[in-house]
């Protein structure tokens, strides 16, 4: 059975979404948000090899040195990221358009329930469907 996310609004936003110029009202959580450092890797779905490869490289060093890594959940470069800050042993969040049980894209299940298995989180403004 899936577990429920933990509904996240008002006070309980984290800093970094109330301070929004146009904050979102709610967001909904697997897992656990990092609680340290953070920095956002974003890039092409179509990147080439040296720049997939780069992400990777530059997500795992980053967790090593305590960093966690956030970003959205897309093939390509927005993959790589997540993919390094796992190989790392880092926490990494997954800022997505879907919920956790429709997630998209639909090639990436595994991979965002392996963040969320191993530490990381799964954010989105859906809490189901």
């Amino acid at each position: 059975m899936l577990e429920l996310p933990t509904r996240l609004e008002g006070a309980t936003l984290p800093p970094a979404l109330r301070d929004l110029p146009e904050a979102p009202t709610r967001v909904f959580v697997h897992g656990e948000l990092p609680r340290g450092p953070a920095v956002a890797i974003v890039g092409t779905r179509y990147p080439t090899e040296p720049a997939r490869r780069y992400a990777r490289e530059l997500a795992a060093e980053l967790c090593r040195q305590g960093v966690a890594v956030v970003s959205g959940g897309a093939e390509g470069i927005d993959t790589a990221a997540h993919e390094g800050a796992l190989l790392g042993g880092g926490s990494t969040v997954v800022v997505a358009p879907s919920s956790f049980d429709k997630p998209y894209p639909e090639e990436n299940a595994e991979l965002f329930k392996r963040v969320v298995a191993e530490g990381g989180a799964y954010l989105s403004p859906y809490e189901h469907g």
